[in-house]
């Protein structure tokens, strides 16, 4: 049986190391309505189930774990490439869970089990055997082009690797968990880049905001306590411990779903689609220098297609 997906593309316009709290007073607030609907009833183009994607040089790269392959919009949104089947050799997919693109345009693929590198053209480079069991995708292009792995089984928080997959450096201080084989879990986090190289993280089941420099130094960590869609994550997964999330016996938060950055500013979005009353979730803008939070977006998503998208 086929089931349609699709992506909800937004068009946002935002004109000393220690643990901090984020003063929320005074946040503006703007709403967003999806602009385009990528395999939606009114588009040619089937998404499966699209588990990640990124943007760049004006494509959009979607894994879509449903088809085992990868997919290439390019303008209007139109495919004009896809590639991959289900396997575990060279350009095979399984449980793809994670995709990102140099500015070179190689692609980085994340699955389960293993992590491969393939070019422009999808055609395989190399590839990593590696246990990522979190369905957060854990591989990222970083600083000059070298491969980032959110894995902390290894003691840190990201291991560094070159385009060989050789281990270059690992850092990052991370929580340790009650039990020692949730290590992974416990640490999982969202992550993303900027043009300069730093890094910026936000945990899974933490309410912590943290960026790196390229050297890898932490440059602040920002505790998001007193947010209040992470305050209604935590009391909701505190009171009712029969329902919360639950992956190899490890019980997750949520507290973040995505992170992205720009020249100026850094957005978070957080929350679960479970927690909102209405048809719309939290997206926070915050400085990308300070960390401090300077604007909150709520961006609207369609459950009933005779809901009015664009506003």
């Amino acid at each position: 049986m086929l089931f349609r997906k699709e992506l909800m593309i937004f068009l946002v316009s935002i004109s000393t190391i220690s643990s901090q709290t984020l003063n929320i007073k005074n946040i503006k607030l703007e709403n967003k309505y999806p602009v385009k609907l990528i395999g939606s009833d009114s588009d040619s183009l089937i998404l499966a189930d699209p588990m990640d994607f990124c943007y760049k040089g004006g494509k959009i790269y979607i894994a879509d774990i449903g088809d085992h392959n990868i997919k290439i919009l390019g303008d209007g949104s139109k495919l004009i490439k896809e590639f991959g089947r289900y396997g575990q050799g060279p350009e095979e997919f399984g449980l793809i869970k994670g995709i990102d693109v140099d500015n070179n345009g190689y692609i980085i693929v994340d699955e389960m089990q293993r992590v491969q590198l393939l070019d422009k053209d999808g055609h395989y480079v190399k590839g990593m055997k590696i246990s990522l069991g979190s369905l957060v995708s854990s591989v990222k292009f970083g600083w000059k082009g070298l491969i980032y792995i959110n894995n902390a089984k290894e003691g840190y928080l990201f291991t560094v690797y070159d385009r060989n997959f050789n281990v270059l450096k690992r850092f990052g201080d991370i929580y340790e968990p009650k039990f020692h084989n949730f290590i992974f879990d416990e640490n999982v986090v969202k992550f993303t880049f900027d043009s300069d190289g730093n890094l910026y993280c936000v945990f899974l089941n933490h309410p912590v905001l943290r960026k790196y420099n390229k050297e890898n130094k932490l440059i602040f960590e920002k505790r998001l306590d007193k947010i209040p869609v992470v305050q209604k994550i935590l009391k909701r997964w505190k009171s009712n411990p029969k329902n919360r999330p639950n992956r190899n016996n490890y019980s997750h938060k949520g507290i973040v779903n995505g992170i992205c950055v720009d020249d100026d500013y850094l957005y978070v979005s957080l929350g679960r689609c479970s927690l909102s009353d209405d048809y719309s979730l939290p997206l926070y803008v915050f400085n990308k220098n300070t960390g401090q939070e300077v604007k909150k977006i709520m961006y609207w998503f369609i459950v009933n297609w005779n809901f009015p998208y664009s506003k």
